[in-house]
């Protein structure tokens, strides 16, 4: 049986050839038709019809190799046998790497999450900003939420409004060009993707899953991230969505992604802090399946690839870590959107 299967070594590589082949060929007729093509896409994105191709030709002319090895393994005794079904087993976890870095590269995230909470903002009506807790600070965030939705916030947000912020030690001025434009970002975030509370919207733009939560999923635009624009609240790299118990998925916020090693605009001062991630464990897919576990290792089958960019988040639901919070857990946002669990 294995013999039989084997014979066909030479016809797997060849037909792998072919879709190489054609698969480039595609490609550079996608890219001779739209110049700015590359600019929108990573070295691996199957969106790309060529780069299906060819990644199907890889692979069969891989499995093509593999079945001669093993071939010959069979046919050989001794030492020579172990040598080619080594290689056999190295050509394949060569194989499954190589598609997994190239899946990651098309996926705008390259690693992990790192927070940050050493500005964190407590507001007051003197004219001032200083650090205090966290709870402040989130309080100083949802009023710019509030503002841009045209609400009226009370307490600590209220400060906020008059443009201060307090620590019982160093200031940390917020002006009011940041606070303006805070709230102005927010506004228009909601206005700009309310078309993709419609998932089918999202998905035919080009959105495609980049978590694997079975509540809250993140999906990503490859094409966004190239496309050269800096928070565009109309284009965000990425939307934030759960999955409610019914079935339907809710947009409850969006996250804007940098390029690599590019560091995000602070439009808003202390408010909108960008971060980063050094924990995240991504799948063959280039999915994040897993984080690392307390000896920072990657659970099996997952791989880390490193810090990712840096990252901001806009919550559509209200969120008491502030609008620009970096998480927000399932049941927080199903008891924002009043479902019970």
């Amino acid at each position: 049986m294995v013999g039989r299967v084997t014979r066909w070594a030479p016809w797997v590589t060849v037909a792998g050839v072919v879709a190489l082949l054609l698969g480039l060929s595609w490609d550079a007729v996608l890219h001779k038709l739209d110049p700015q093509l590359a600019e929108r896409e990573g070295i691996f994105t199957l969106s790309n019809p060529g780069h299906l191709l060819f990644a199907g030709g890889i692979a069969l002319i891989v499995a093509g190799v593999t079945l001669y090895l093993v071939e010959r393994a069979l046919a050989l005794p001794g030492r020579t046998r172990l040598a080619f079904a080594s290689g056999a087993g190295a050509l394949l976890a060569l194989s499954a790497t190589s598609f997994g870095f190239a899946a990651w590269s098309g996926s705008g995230l390259t690693g992990a999450h790192t927070h940050s909470h050493e500005e964190v903002l407590h507001v007051h009506d003197d004219g001032t900003v200083h650090t205090h807790s966290e709870h402040e600070a989130a309080l100083a965030q949802q009023a710019v939420a509030m503002e841009s939705a045209h609400q009226h916030p009370t307490d600590a947000a209220d400060a906020v409004k008059a443009g201060i912020v307090h620590d019982h030690g160093a200031t940390v001025a917020v002006t009011a060009e940041q606070l303006a434009a805070a709230q102005k970002l927010v506004a228009d975030v909601q206005v700009g993707t309310a078309r993709f509370q419609d998932f089918s919207v999202a998905v035919a733009e080009g959105y495609r899953k980049i978590t694997a939560g079975n509540v809250i999923t993140h999906y990503h635009n490859q094409a966004y991230l190239m496309d050269g624009k800096v928070l565009d609240p109309e284009r965000p790299e990425d939307l934030i969505y759960v999955t409610l118990p019914s079935g339907e998925k809710r947009l409850v916020g969006v996250m804007f992604l940098m390029q690599n090693g590019q560091p995000g605009p602070q439009i808003g001062g202390p408010l909108t802090t960008w971060h980063s991630h050094d924990n995240l464990c991504f799948n063959g897919a280039g999915v994040v399946a897993a984080l690392k576990d307390a000896s920072g290792q990657c659970p099996r089958g997952t791989f880390f690839t490193g810090k990712t960019a840096e990252m901001l988040h806009v919550w559509l639901v209200d969120n008491p870590s502030g609008v620009f919070g970096e998480d927000m857990s399932p049941q927080t946002i199903l008891k924002a959107l009043g479902i019970s669990q």
